[in-house]
């Protein structure tokens, strides 16, 4: 096996007192991907949000074959754009965003856009696959998303 060369760590931060929230990452995006060979290809996923939350960060998660990433929010007839980029491959870093409450009937609209050059069908997974998840950090952590619209 390949060995890997470097400094990690973990950083612990101790809170004392009344925490006021707890926050965690949900997924939104599709779970099945099929990219055909030799094309570009936009994926579109729209998942509701069903109980009340405030999204306060996302982390746009594709793999080394995207090229284009989005994230809208839709509230009532009004959508607000939280991420709009060039996919940046394996680097997936976290996007701080202003605080954004959501409401039941929301919903949360994720986009990829790929180039798959290879021969082959492409797929979801890790392993020589593909992704497409906006991963939003959010409170609290009780709230639900449905991606099965």
């Amino acid at each position: 096996p390949d060995r890997l060369d470097g400094t990690s760590g973990v950083e612990v931060v101790r809170f004392e007192g009344d925490m006021k929230n707890e926050a965690s990452f949900v997924l939104a995006g599709p779970t099945i991907l099929r990219l055909p060979p030799r094309q570009q290809t936009t994926v579109t996923q729209t998942c509701s949000v069903t109980a009340d939350q405030t999204v306060f960060g996302l982390i746009p998660l594709m793999h080394n074959l995207g090229v284009h990433f989005k994230t809208t929010v839709t509230q009532g007839a009004e959508s607000v754009v939280l991420y709009d980029a060039p996919a940046l491959g394996e680097d997936q870093p976290q996007v701080p965003i202003a605080p954004v409450a959501l409401h039941a009937g929301d919903s949360i609209t994720t986009e990829c856009t790929y180039d798959n050059e290879t021969y082959s069908w492409i797929t979801a997974g890790h392993d020589g696959g593909e992704m497409c998840f906006s991963a939003l950090l959010r409170f609290p952590t009780s709230a639900t998303i449905d991606c099965q619209m």
